[in-house]
């Protein structure tokens, strides 16, 4: 067999595995063994199928729960029951859509596996079989959640900037950030300033035309509370206490505190910024690895950060996972057992759960940090400050190493005549 066929043969084993599983889990009837709620097929894509062909005035319209088969309020921008109403899909096709949409997420699994994970040992699958075929993920696959759109979107962009086509995967980014909003942070995944720039641009104006007009109603009618949403959110990690203004509570407001605490001791302690330091210093002769990780960590921030969320919204955590198991750090070790730990304890409704939130409390910052460290040396003005070189010696070295054999003053004489 072709190693390259034959790597992205074993490299479909942990998606077909969560596909397999699924399957079963659904004609058991057994969804409670992996802590998902046995509730009708692809439900919460048929919010969005039912509104699509709902002949009620309401229909589509934020906070509106008439045409929801289960009486529950709509809470997507109505571009997305535009989008399905022009495509002609509706209720009736909620089970064979939502059947085509799981198998292209697992599809684009597959695929950036097989293209930015490498050779594939036994260990590597076993433990991306493990991330993969985890309570979040089952969770995605049960309710048919649009965030499969947004998996096939980053995967599809990851693929194209790692491939050389950077720009062709901007529309794919852009989009996705105005129906989804936390695929914003995969801008920075562009690693030249002009695509940055253009991608970020686009991006806002995405946002403001199809979510940001209707962000506080979404906001309102996106249900959220400790049992059924994940560690991975600085909200649902602290105690409800009362509302602190129309959008944000005091809860979010402690919550991104504590964030900034944790990231500050991880940037001030010598020995745990060196271990942030020594995964980027991993990432960065691996573009790919890069990549993977970059495409993941910005969504998965804006997610914890801003958002209130359910588990299947941790699906980003994959590819930062594939990005730090082809480096050889501890750092990268921690952050892949950690959520590794967190994707399964997520789905149990207990106290224990609060052991996710924990592990995501310091993971998070972590990852934040590993992100600073990579993005720094891209920044020439930056990397030359004396704190900045100070923090991350490796990455702004080189940098400027790179600019000095650039400047012409130091040209050899020789070389110009």
């Amino acid at each position: 067999m072709d190693t390259t066929v034959r790597r992205y043969a074993l490299w479909s084993v942990p998606a077909v595995t969560l596909g397999l599983l699924s399957l079963v889990l659904e004609l058991t009837g057994r969804w409670l063994v992996v802590g998902v709620r046995d509730l009708p097929t692809f439900l919460d894509l048929a919010q969005v199928t039912y509104n699509a062909d709902c002949t009620d005035p309401s229909a589509g319209t934020v906070g509106a729960a008439v045409c929801d088969p289960a009486g529950r309020a709509y809470n997507y921008p109505p571009v997305w029951t535009e989008a399905f109403r022009l495509l002609g899909v509706g209720g009736a096709d909620t089970l064979w859509f939502g059947s085509v949409l799981v198998l292209g997420g697992l599809v684009a699994l597959s695929a950036f596996y097989g293209h930015f994970l490498g050779r594939p040992t036994p260990g590597r699958v076993a433990v991306v079989t493990a991330l993969t075929a985890s309570p979040p993920m089952f969770l995605m696959v049960a309710r048919g959640n649009t965030d499969l759109f947004v998996l096939v979107a980053l995967v599809t962009a990851a693929l194209l900037i790692s491939s050389g086509r950077a720009w062709w995967a901007v529309p794919f980014v852009a989009v996705s950030a105005g129906l989804k909003l936390f695929p914003s942070g995969a801008v920075l995944a562009f690693g030249r300033l002009r695509q940055f720039l253009v991608v970020t641009a686009c991006s806002l104006v995405s946002l403001g035309l199809l979510a940001l007009p209707y962000w506080k109603e979404i906001r309102a009618a996106t249900p959220s509370v400790n049992v059924t949403t994940f560690g991975a959110g600085v909200l649902p990690a602290f105690g409800r206490m009362h509302d602190f203004g129309p959008i944000y509570n005091r809860d979010q407001v402690i919550g991104v505190l504590s964030f900034v605490v944790v990231f500050l001791v991880l940037l001030t302690v010598p020995v745990l910024r060196r271990a942030a330091r020594a995964v980027a210093d991993g990432l960065r002769p691996n573009e790919a690895a890069t990549t993977a990780v970059l495409i993941g960590a910005g969504p998965a921030l804006v997610t914890y950060l801003l958002t209130s969320s359910f588990d299947y919204r941790t699906f980003s955590l994959l590819f930062v996972s594939a990005g730090c198991l082809t480096v050889n750090a501890a750092g990268a070790r921690f952050l892949v057992g950690s959520f590794l730990v967190a994707f399964w304890l997520s789905g149990r409704r207990t106290e224990i759960q609060f052991l996710g939130d924990a592990l995501h409390a310091v993971a998070m910052p972590f990852l934040a940090l590993i992100l600073v460290a990579l993005l720094v040396p891209r920044m020439p003005v930056v990397s030359r400050w004396a704190l900045t070189r100070s923090l991350f010696p490796a990455g702004t070295d080189a940098v400027v190493e790179h600019d000095v054999g650039r400047d012409p003053s130091r040209i050899p004489l020789a070389a110009v005549r």
